[in-house]
């Protein structure tokens, strides 16, 4: 029988202890660390999320690249894009799995993302509709919509919250409509919206609101008289356009959301909103194809005239700086005038555009873009696609 030399088994000891070190500190910093780790990694994941992007027959060069930037900048590692052309042409691209990576299925054009807060504009088409119809003026105050009861002890500064300054975050209404750990008295008790206490806006000075929407959300059920995703799915068949409104944080067959940027939620600690209060806000999802479809027919519909109003006062150089009753205008240093709309939700991010020739850009991914509410990055995203595009 042969020795082993001890040369030998030192040898096979210093390679299993090194192996298993190696293996340790991943482990350890899955453990520790789930978030940074999955960080680190997304160069990988992105790397093999790019194998995977395709776009459209014809689909134009640039918006390959854009999709690029979304998987390499806004860390989407899954996404799609949807463009409407000057002739009515639709060009979509995709990119990464549904779930896991390789261990669900590709992302195609008809993937479900929750849209976040590009829902918005849906819910001030209807409320623009209502204007052109005369059932509702933009200078309507909320006092004259939600005084049921209440026509006494009101105080005078909400006569100076109307309808029009709602939609352009000028209203300056205190509170949240994404509440976890009680529920909102919006849209359900709006007895309670007197209770409140409103900021006192300069005249042009805008603050932006999740709270302004749920109210228009509870105006158009008080005004239409039915509830609100009823109304706005009949009212825009959302289901020819394969919209739909989310009621959970991760949907069965929705493309899963990834957390490793958001500063709280994880896999295991997932939202707990009420999906059902927050519908005029950011209640909608579906895919990017099905959005800029819906969205150039509403512009090319009796909102034609409205969609692209707003202050021509206002320094529209500066982000978020220009709201009109749909959109915010931006003017990048090109010069080109865009009209837009970004959305968040936990694990999902979104972008609206639209050119002054009514071309129609639709991304949507399934990330929360790094220092989001800065909006550096989202900003440059902006800046790429008016260079490419326009």
């Amino acid at each position: 029988m042969k020795r082993v030399s001890l040369k030998r088994v030192g040898i096979l000891f210093l390679l299993v202890f090194f192996a298993s070190v190696l293996l340790a500190i991943p482990f350890h910093y899955w453990t520790v660390d789930r978030k940074g780790f999955l960080r680190t990694l997304y160069p990988v994941t992105a790397l093999f999320s790019s194998w995977t992007t395709k776009c459209s027959e014809n689909a134009p060069q640039w918006q390959s690249e854009i999709m690029s930037f979304g998987l390499w900048k806004l860390r989407a590692p899954a996404s799609q894009s949807a463009f409407i052309d000057s002739e009515g042409k639709l060009h979509h691209c995709e990119s990464g799995w549904q779930e896991g990576l390789f261990s669900s299925a590709l992302v195609t054009e008809e993937s479900l993302f929750q849209y976040g807060s590009v829902t918005k504009p849906i819910t001030s088409a209807f409320i623009l509709s209502l204007v052109d119809q005369g059932e509702l003026g933009l200078d309507w105050s909320v006092v004259d919509i939600f005084s049921a009861g209440r026509s006494e002890n009101i105080p005078d500064s909400f006569n100076s919250i109307t309808v029009g300054k709602l939609m352009t975050y000028q209203a300056g209404v205190t509170g949240e409509a994404f509440v976890e750990k009680e529920a909102a008295w919006c849209p359900t008790r709006m007895g309670e919206l007197y209770n409140q206490k409103p900021w006192v806006l300069k005249d042009g000075v805008h603050r932006y609101s999740n709270l302004s929407y749920c109210i228009l959300g509870a105006l158009i059920s008080e005004v239409a008289g039915g509830d609100f995703r009823d109304v706005i799915n009949d009212a825009f068949d959302l289901e020819s356009y394969g919209v739909k409104f989310v009621d959970g944080p991760s949907p069965e067959a929705w493309v899963t959301p990834d957390y490793r940027y958001h500063d709280f939620y994880r896999d295991d600690l997932e939202p707990s909103f009420d999906y059902q209060a927050i519908s005029a806000t950011g209640g909608l999802g579906g895919s990017a194809m099905g959005y800029a479809r819906l969205m150039r027919d509403l512009i090319d519909s009796s909102l034609s005239n409205h969609f692209s109003q707003e202050n021509e006062s206002c320094d529209s150089s500066k982000m978020k700086n220009c709201y009109g009753y749909m959109f915010f205008r931006y003017k990048p240093e090109n010069g080109k005038i865009l009209y837009l709309k970004e959305g968040h939700m936990p694990g999902f991010s979104s972008l609206v555009a639209i050119s002054e020739n009514r071309e129609v850009f639709v991304w949507v991914g399934n990330s929360d873009t790094p220092n989001a509410r800065a909006g550096v990055i989202m900003k440059e995203f902006i800046d790429l696609l008016s260079d490419h595009w326009l």
